[in-house]
């Protein structure tokens, strides 16, 4: 008996996070758009009334995985360059989550984009992640 293909899936925000997401952006998500994958982690694009945004989301449990992101993102931003994104949150994992009680919520960091991410940017992200992997 022949087995069939399976169907690749695109990833997708956890369920739990969206209304974390929209409570820190202060307006609801309108659209997301899956950039691929960064490490451990998978990048979406949210589409919001505020401008586009970045969200990093990793479901392991990795203590301080974004800790020293956000702590470059923000001597970048002293140093005065260019373009760096602003930091509207971030959370290690463990926390606790939205959802079932005792669930912990996956480590996440959310950036406001200076600029949207064009067809390109995309491109070269998916690019990148085929050529290293």
């Amino acid at each position: 008996m022949a087995q069939s293909p399976r169907l690749h899936r695109t990833p997708t925000l956890p369920g739990t996070l969206k209304p974390l997401l929209e409570m820190q952006l202060g307006t609801g998500i309108l659209a997301t758009q899956y950039l691929g994958q960064e490490r451990e982690c998978e990048l979406f694009v949210l589409e919001t009334a505020r401008g586009p945004h970045l969200v990093k989301v990793c479901v392991q449990g990795i203590p301080n995985l974004f800790f020293a992101e956000v702590q470059d993102l923000a001597q970048q931003r002293t140093a005065g360059q260019p373009g760096v994104p602003d930091v509207i949150a971030f959370a290690d994992a463990p926390y606790a989550g939205l959802g079932t009680p005792g669930q912990a919520g996956p480590a996440f960091l959310l950036l406001k984009l200076q600029k949207s991410i064009d067809n390109k940017s995309v491109d070269f992200l998916k690019y990148k992640e085929d050529t290293e992997a």
